[in-house]
């Protein structure tokens, strides 16, 4: 990154940053009840986990979801 863009010694996260973690967040404790609820199927809580590393670029198990 070149000197002219660095942004770390910003007080607060650009929006895009702020909406991505809002979007983990609804994403995480929707999944945290596919975790939570025995009715829904091992496979489907197993394909939307992998779904979501997929997005947040992390090996995500139900007990990842905590850091959200």
């Amino acid at each position: 990154m070149p000197e002219w863009r660095r942004t770390d010694g910003y007080r607060f996260p650009a929006l895009a940053e702020s909406v991505r973690r809002l979007q983990y967040t609804t994403l995480a404790m929707q999944l945290r009840e596919y975790c939570a609820d025995r009715r829904v199927s091992d496979d489907f809580v197993r394909e939307r986990l992998q779904r979501f590393g997929r997005i947040t670029g992390r090996a995500e198990t139900c007990a990842s979801l905590r850091d959200y």
